[in-house]
């Protein structure tokens, strides 16, 4: 598991990679700019993109788990969440939590199925993730609780450089060259999304990330 403090510990190259990119329009699906290193269809650890998935295959109304920051990336305690404010906050030790109540075997929305229990390090393509996250809005009335927590990442949390009306997670992912790879995906309007990116910056957290991202001015 990458944490903050070993994120901000690794030294950061001066010159980093071009960044990847997909774009799609909404509801269609349509992949109009796609622009990866490795290809859309090659197989990635996308790191916490995963947890809008656990979150949407829990049956019942919120649950609160509490964080005391052991098992999680700020390294200190979150304290106590609900969903939206763990989607928001990115919380990996509320949703070590939730895994462990969610029935299995796990069938998560439009994605391969994993067979590990280490949910942080599941794999699947930047191709197949995109496909995920546009059926899961296409369904966004059957998530409330997901959704909601989508806005607020972009309103309060971990995706705050790409503002209101946004629904957005942040997530980082291992890299073989350097600390982890930043990742995020996001889709606007917040109400009736008709845009879809998903990017990614090798060398930084997924939150620095949403930065890069908002500087590019595509949402």
């Amino acid at each position: 598991m990458l944490t903050r403090r070993t994120l901000l510990a690794a030294a950061v190259p001066s010159a980093l990679p071009p960044a990847d990119l997909l774009i799609a329009t909404l509801p269609d699906g349509k992949i109009t700019k796609a622009h990866w290193l490795d290809s859309i269809d090659a197989v990635a650890q996308p790191g916490s993109l995963w947890k809008p998935f656990l979150a949407a295959a829990h049956r019942g109304p919120n649950v609160r788990f509490h964080c005391d920051g052991s098992q999680c990336w700020l390294n200190r305690k979150h304290g106590w969440l609900d969903m939206p404010g763990a989607l928001a906050q990115s919380c990996n030790q509320w949703f070590h939590q939730l895994y462990k109540t969610l029935p299995k075997p796990l069938h998560l929305l439009a994605l391969p199925d994993q067979e590990s229990d280490d949910w942080p390090n599941w794999r699947t393509s930047p191709h197949i993730l995109a496909k995920a996250y546009i059926e899961l809005l296409a369904r966004r009335t059957d998530y409330p609780l997901v959704i909601a927590g989508l806005r607020q990442a972009a309103e309060k949390g971990t995706a705050k450089p790409l503002g209101p009306n946004v629904l957005a997670k942040t997530g980082t992912g291992p890299s073989k060259l350097y600390a982890g790879d930043g990742w995020v995906f996001a889709a606007t309007p917040a109400d009736m999304p008709t845009k879809l990116v998903l990017y990614r910056q090798r060398g930084v957290t997924g939150a620095q990330a949403a930065q890069a991202l908002a500087k590019l001015k595509l949402l």
